[in-house]
């Protein structure tokens, strides 16, 4: 073999593909994952929260899940419909955790959103020293992939016009949006208004948990 042959060789050793490490590329993936949700606004305590490590018991409703399946199923499979997921009950039952690990399993392509900060980036986007304005922060929201916005709760007239701007938009554009609140159904129709009400029930997924002890006392519990 001449020398230019030998080179050939060795070079071609040299790009050869690693034999593949389903554990490695498994790592990466989730390295990739969590790294999204950071980028999408969701806070450490919740990057590792999923589906499947949420803690079933008789504090969940039995339709949870396959709700939160058919509503990530609606996203995938239609393009003519603007679907909704709600979450509802009083506090610590495990909303955040769903509503993230539900932007999880779409792959962080979206954001995550309180309304109280969400007010706080409009608020700063007024100082005159802002590179933002709160046009471009409506119109971030409105746009991304799937919205999660929690901890909707007792809002003003301006913000209540703000989260009607957003789900306006998104629901003529069949964008898909996860909505947290401690509110129980009447309470969250009553505080999100007729005109919200009726663009969000042509598709929507309630889960209510209402009824149920706190998940945060029970994860205590079992601990």
């Amino acid at each position: 073999m001449n020398t230019f042959a030998l080179k050939l060789e060795q070079m071609k050793a040299n790009f050869k593909e690693k034999p593949c490490n389903p554990f490695e590329e498994a790592n990466e993936k989730e390295r990739n994952l969590v790294y999204l949700l950071e980028k999408a606004g969701v806070p450490k305590r919740f990057l590792k929260k999923t589906l499947e490590n949420y803690i079933i018991k008789d504090i969940t409703p039995k339709d949870c899940f396959d709700k939160i399946t058919r509503f990530l199923s609606e996203i995938e499979h239609t393009s003519n419909k603007s679907p909704f997921l709600v979450l509802l009950s009083t506090h610590g039952t495990g909303k955040t955790h769903l509503g993230i690990a539900t932007l999880r399993k779409y792959g962080a392509y979206g954001l995550y959103i309180t309304m109280e900060n969400l007010m706080r980036e409009i608020q700063c986007s007024r100082n005159f020293s802002s590179e933002t304005n709160e046009k471009s922060i409506i119109k971030k929201y409105s746009e991304t992939g799937l919205l999660v916005i929690d901890e909707l709760g007792q809002e003003d007239d301006t913000k209540h016009a703000v989260l009607f701007s957003i789900i306006n938009h998104r629901y003529n554009n069949y964008l898909p949006t996860v909505l947290i609140s401690n509110f129980n159904k009447n309470d969250f129709a009553n505080y999100m208004g007729k005109s919200i009400v009726d663009r969000i029930s042509e598709c929507n997924y309630v889960i209510d948990f209402s009824n149920d002890i706190s998940y945060r006392k029970f994860l205590r519990k079992e601990q």
